[in-house]
């Protein structure tokens, strides 16, 4: 009984923290150490700003124009992307145990990969 309970708090604590994500109003870019990225967000704001009436194009206006271009492609790329070189090595298993019906652990998955029979 104790554990159920232990559970239902645990949950409910991620249902709180989930709803506090989406109630953010708040974000933050740093790209202090991204001198690329900083240039192609400047560059779009000057030649965004680059006219003579209207407001001032934040960058907020482009961040939320983008947001609605990205596609399920995109995603998916991005997801890809974030993978740690061990992460891409743990899906290929993950991929290879379930195309083949089998359950072989990381190490015998490399030798095959590897070629080291």
């Amino acid at each position: 009984m104790e554990i159920s309970n232990k559970n239902n708090i645990g949950k409910a604590e991620e249902k709180k923290e989930e709803k506090k994500k989406k109630e953010k109003g708040k974000y933050i870019a740093d790209l202090r150490k991204d001198k690329e990225g900083r240039e192609i967000i400047n560059k779009v704001l000057d030649e965004a700003n680059n006219k003579s009436l209207g407001r001032e194009i934040l960058f907020k206006d482009i961040v939320l124009m983008a947001f609605t271009k990205i596609n399920p492609k995109d995603l998916e790329k991005l997801q890809k992307n974030s993978l740690t070189e061990m992460e891409r090595v743990e899906r290929l298993l993950t991929e290879h145990n379930k195309k083949n019906n089998s359950s072989i652990s990381l190490g015998e998955f490399l030798v095959r990969k590897l070629n080291l029979i």
